[in-house]
């Protein structure tokens, strides 16, 4: 069995666990569980130093090997929502035209919302074709101000 790797990390909008393999990051995700042990590793120690530039807006794109899993579908997504530059957003609609599944919106959906690699892989740049924030496993509050964060104007329907 391959050797697993985490760190935890403070941010602005609360916990992040980092995981990893020898060779990628296999998880960034929000815990309420601050009291995991670390079992740092190169991999991890570098998530850690580029996250903690994109908080301090010193970085806009990260370059961390990442180990996406799920279908061939859900990577296909992924590998296409991480291209989403720092600052832009796209609908789930123009995630499935990119990828050529015009009538797959909502699998594109439920793909984003299964991305086990949040910030790094911006799943919270993908909204509503109204540019309504729908849906964020990190809670709708962080990918508001994720968006914020990133210079992202919001509708003003909101809040």
């Amino acid at each position: 069995m391959p050797a697993l790797y985490s760190q935890l990390i403070e941010s602005p909008i609360g916990h992040i666990l980092i995981q990893s393999n020898e060779r990628a990051i296999t998880s960034i995700t929000f815990t309420d569980e601050p009291t995991l042990a670390n079992n740092e590793h190169y991999v991890t120690r570098l998530a850690v130093l580029q996250l903690g530039e994109y908080f301090e807006n010193k970085r806009k794109k990260f370059e961390l090997p990442l180990e996406m899993n799920g279908s061939d579908f859900s990577k296909l997504v992924l590998n296409e929502v991480v291209n989403i530059p720092f600052g832009k957003t796209k609908s789930y609609k123009d995630v499935a035209m990119k990828i050529g599944q015009v009538h797959k919106s909502r699998a594109v959906g439920q793909a984003n919302g299964k991305n086990k690699i949040l910030i790094v892989i911006p799943c919270h740049r993908v909204v509503g074709s109204e540019g309504d924030l729908i849906g964020y496993s990190g809670g709708i509050s962080r990918k508001e101000w994720l968006l914020k964060h990133e210079g992202i104007a919001l509708p003003n329907n909101l809040f």
